[in-house]
């Protein structure tokens, strides 16, 4: 080793020691750039040996790139006066190692008398290791400038004293601060404070800081358009590496549509709160796992609770339950749990002072996937007061159902009762009328006898309709349905109406479609239906005029039709109902109470059909009976079968 350095026998063993210890590089070149001499330093960095080396061109360690210029600048170098260089400061230096690889270099360069054995020596140093940790330096320090610039929280940098160095973008955006303008001010005395009492707080706060602590504010800004902002502002401050200067950061968060949204929700707890006390309604959650139960205020109100007190488990819930009910509200709650029925339930609570109220629940079973129930969500409404007038209404109405079936109990017996000399005082009326026991010569008494019997006759008639309501009320009134002749029932009925029909010379028409053999209905409730619809069809038809009934089928039903050309109807909807007639006036000029046609509808739907009114002021009325195919030819059919 020493053998390199001191072949010309001018350099001391001490001199040699230090060039070959040394970290960095020595080359020194002779008059023609040759490489003289080569330390062990040298060898390490660029991968060759002395004996490689010495008296070699300096191109063997130098990138192609730079050969001539090299050569160009050692010789302008050497043209000048100075005894050294630092190289490279307009360009970057690198040189090239055996296997080829560049090595970056920071070079000097020192220049020796002529006549020596070395002209020039160069001091390289290699700077990879220096590189990749600037490298590493100006990553960290891009990847914090763009973590500063693009946070979404506004970020203040401050010395210790308060003074603005530096804003992110955030800020300049938010609050169009100009960050020239207030660089080197106080934060405190910046333009962008929405009021005195704000940079009063940030004053205090960034003169109160320590090192190494936090603190933390909300205050308002304003931004764009003098709009107000919060922020949920917090301070750090950071005492450096020197340990002689600190670093305040300021980090700032916008919460104002944080305190908007919890004003809201605030305000919507607030409402629904209300709501619930003037509904009497409260909501609960059970969650099964842990059986820990959630109230709202208003369950507290309902169960005359204070908020204090924690919300009872399930069993202490049980134990608030009227005793005879409890068993009722277990078996709901693990029905419901079980998925067996919903969980809605009406049930007595007892309270503390042992008084009683009615509440009505509904829950809603929360399940896994794979269908455990855990947790039941609901509500619990007091409806105490609506219970009692249910209770109330209830009992009025079944007093006012044993008021109705007594009144029509005794308008039956009364009927009955009045039927009975109501025979006798037609049947001796007739007997008068017609002169069975002797002539009579006063003709006034023949016609008061025959007033009497037509009389008795009317009001036999209404004890009937009467007597037929109240069957109708109590149950009593059955249709037997049988087999009858269409055309047979229609002429029949037909002469019963008919005296009726000849008072008023009204022609009754009748005709029945070639389909129609017979029915199987209620002969006898049939007649009646058909003569309370005729008289009623002939009552309200002028003189003269015509009364047709149409028997017929269209699709599945059989319709009968009575037509007439009278007076018709102004409100047809309440006809069918009891006591009503279309002209209620004590001086009206039809008679009646308004029984028949209450009859005809009891009758129909009696039978398993309906009934239908068409009618106009002034140009007549249409009532129409409909029944269903499959009842009124069913044992027809049944008849048909077994005959086959």
């Amino acid at each position: 080793m020493g053998n390199k350095f001191v072949a010309d026998g001018q350099d001391t063993d001490i001199l040699a020691e230090i060039i070959n210890f040394s970290a960095d590089a020595i080359i020194s070149l002779d008059q023609d750039q040759n490489i003289a001499r080569y330390n062990d330093a040298a060898e390490k960095i660029f991968g060759y040996s002395a004996e490689e080396v010495i008296g070699k061109s300096l191109n063997i360690i130098l990138p192609e790139s730079m050969h001539s210029m090299h050569k160009d600048l050692v010789i302008s170098y050497d043209k000048t006066g100075e005894k050294s260089r630092r190289m490279g400061q307009r360009i970057d230096l690198y040189g090239v190692t055996k296997s080829g690889d560049k090595v970056p270099l920071d070079i000097s360069i020192q220049k020796h008398p002529e006549g020596s054995s070395c002209r020039f020596t160069a001091i390289c140093r290699d700077i990879s290791y220096r590189l990749d940790q600037e490298k590493v330096i100006r990553e960290n320090e891009e990847k914090f400038r763009m973590l500063f610039n693009t946070s979404h929280h506004v970020i203040i940098e401050m010395n210790g004293d308060g003074d603005v160095v530096e804003y992110n973008d955030t800020i300049i955006h938010m609050l169009k601060v100009k960050p020239q303008k207030d660089v080197g001010k106080k934060i405190w005395d910046c333009e962008f404070w929405a009021s005195e009492t704000d940079f009063l707080l940030i004053k205090e706060a960034v003169l109160n800081l320590k090192s190494g602590e936090d603190a933390s504010l909300i205050v308002n800004v304003r931004g764009e358009n003098n709009q107000k902002i919060i922020l949920d502002i917090s301070l750090k401050k950071i005492c450096l590496d020197d340990g002689q200067s600190t670093l305040i950061v300021l980090e700032g968060k916008n919460i104002t549509k944080l305190v908007t949204a919890n004003k809201a929700l605030v305000a919507s707890q607030a409402r629904l709160a209300g709501a619930q006390r003037i509904a009497r309604l409260g909501n609960w959650e059970w969650t099964l796992v842990s059986n820990e139960v959630t109230w709202s205020d208003e369950v507290y109100n309902i169960f005359d609770l204070e908020l204090s007190f924690h919300a009872p488990k399930y069993d202490a819930f049980m134990e608030m339950v009227h005793v005879e009910d409890r068993e009722y509200v277990r078996k709901a709650i693990f029905d419901a749990l079980k998925g067996l029925c919903p969980y809605n339930i009406t049930h007595r609570i007892v309270l503390a002072d042992g008084a009683e109220k009615v509440v009505r629940q509904i829950g809603k079973i929360l399940r896994t996937d794979d269908g455990v129930a855990v947790r039941m969500d609901g509500t619990i409404q007091d409806i105490t007061e609506h219970w009692n007038r249910e209770q109330e209404l209830r009992l009025a109405k079944r007093r006012a159902e044993d008021a109705d079936v007594a009144k029509a109990q005794f308008l039956s017996t009364v009927s009955h009762e009045l039927r009975t000399p109501l025979n006798a005082i037609i049947g001796f009326g007739t007997l008068i009328a017609d002169e069975v026991l002797g002539e009579i010569n006063i003709d006034a008494y023949r016609d008061y006898a025959v007033d009497i019997k037509n009389s008795g006759e009317d009001l036999l008639k209404l004890v009937q309709n009467i007597l037929h309501i109240t069957s109708h009320q109590l149950g009593s009134l059955k249709s037997n349905p049988q087999n009858f002749s269409v055309q047979e029932f229609l002429d029949t009925t037909k002469s019963l109406v008919s005296n009726r029909a000849a008072e008023k010379n009204i022609d009754i028409e009748t005709s029945v479609t070639d389909d129609m053999g017979e029915l199987y209905l209620d002969p006898v409730l049939m007649q009646q239906i058909l003569v309370h619809l005729i008289e009623n069809a002939i009552k309200f038809s002028g003189e003269g005029e015509t009364v047709k009934v149409d028997l017929y089928s269209e699709g599945n039903e059989i319709i009968i039709d009575i037509t007439d050309h009278g007076v018709g109807l102004e409100d047809s909807n309440i006809i069918f109902d009891l006591f009503v007639q279309e002209n209620m006036d004590l001086n009206r000029i039809y008679g009646g109470i308004g029984l028949g046609l209450t009859i005809v509808k009891d009758l129909v739907e009696l039978q398993g059909g309906r009934v239908q009114v068409e009618s106009k002021v002034g140009q007549g009325s249409c009532f129409s009976v409909h029944f269903s195919k499959n009842e009124v030819t069913a044992e027809a059919d049944v008849k048909i079968g077994r005959m086959a």
